[in-house]
């Protein structure tokens, strides 16, 4: 199974797991709260949610799919910079992003940064295979 689809349908159960454990909790964060609004103020279905949740997965799919577009202009970016393809610097300050944005949102900080973690390792393997498409050695 290609990466990608096992990197979705592994993001696609965590998030349906945090989503549980947060209606279990009762937590108020506003991403809980976005997600409990019923407009007409009726119980909502199983099927309902179930549709709910499939439309977020496939906005969740589009925006991974949007990302990884950007990866090869990056790498392009890179080169023509001088800069080199693997900053760990940067990878600390985002993951320190993560986990605010995980404060922000109510969700738990160790789930947003293994949920970061694969992303990132996808992307420096696609930022690899580029590099060795264009016969440069991994920097």
């Amino acid at each position: 199974m290609n990466i990608a689809i096992m990197f979705i349908l592994n993001f696609r159960d965590i998030l349906i797991e945090r989503i549980n454990r947060s209606a279990m909790t009762g937590h108020s964060g506003e991403w809980t709260s976005n997600l409990e609004q019923n407009p007409s103020e009726q119980p909502e279905t199983l099927d309902s949610l179930r549709e709910r949740i499939d439309a977020l997965d496939r906005e969740l799919a589009r925006i991974l799919a949007e990302r990884s577009q950007l990866i090869p202009k990056v790498v392009e970016a890179k080169l023509e910079q001088g800069l080199p393809i693997f900053q760990p610097e940067r990878e600390a300050r985002q993951y320190e992003k993560f986990a605010a944005m995980a404060t922000e949102y109510g969700i738990d900080p160790d789930l947003v940064q293994k949920i970061f973690e694969l992303i990132i390792e996808q992307s420096k393997d696609v930022q690899n295979r580029i590099l060795a498409e264009k016969g440069l050695p991994r920097r």
